[in-house]
């Protein structure tokens, strides 16, 4: 997939938007860090303008909040707004994994079986590990051509980025196992072309990782 920093086609606006929210994802700019205009200007060689209205984008997608005095926060960490957005997306993936499957091609499940190949043999690199769960999610929401909700879920993982910092390796570890395990079932799923069964193990997926992440989240708080 290309890196949306490096696009051409962007705006210095869309640049900035873009080079913030990965930041914060990869956890460069984490939980409670503030977020000063003047300073990503320098950092990023474009004028206060665009970073100005690319944490006002931010701010409406709720990867930041925004200050009285020119900049920003990225918010802290809640363990009440993880099983929110928990929730909230896989209320969502639900909804598209069922329209999804009976629309899915013979040339989307050849890629989901190879993202899955990548995954098992990525157990020993989390951040490559991580891109791919990313495009394997993509490839089963794009089937639903449904591009509203598709981008509510991509909004949702891009707000569950901020606890990246709580994704720490030994975590990772223990639990990237499971992960493969439950992506081989809802690909099977898929390749049976049974929806109901799709839209339960998504809706069982997100809660799994949601009890995963609220338990390191509390283990973080009492070290």
């Amino acid at each position: 997939m290309a890196d949306p920093v490096t696009s051409v086609h962007l705006t210095s606006t869309q640049f900035a938007a873009a080079h913030i929210r990965d930041g914060i994802e990869n956890g460069k700019y984490g939980p409670g860090m503030k977020l000063w205009q003047d300073r990503l200007a320098k950092e990023l060689n474009v004028s206060r303008i665009p970073v100005r209205e690319a944490l006002c984008t931010l701010a409406s997608e709720g990867l930041v909040t925004l200050l009285p005095n020119r900049g920003a926060m990225v918010p802290e960490l809640s363990s009440d707004e993880l099983e929110e957005l928990y929730a909230l997306g896989a209320s969502l993936e639900s909804m598209a994994v069922k329209r999804a499957v009976p629309r899915i091609t013979a040339q989307d499940l050849k890629r989901m079986k190879r993202l899955l190949d990548d995954m098992r043999d990525s157990r020993d690199e989390p951040e490559t590990w991580y891109a791919l769960n990313r495009e394997f999610h993509s490839c089963l929401l794009d089937a639903s051509a449904w591009p509203r909700v598709v981008e509510l879920v991509h909004m949702t993982r891009r707000n569950l980025g901020r606890y990246l910092c709580i994704k720490t390796e030994p975590v990772f570890k223990a639990n990237v196992r499971e992960w493969d395990r439950q992506h081989l079932e809802l690909y099977r799923a898929c390749a049976a072309r049974d929806a109901k069964k799709g839209a339960s193990l998504i809706q069982g997926h997100w809660r799994w990782t949601n009890g995963v992440l609220t338990d390191a989240l509390a283990k973080s708080r009492d070290e």
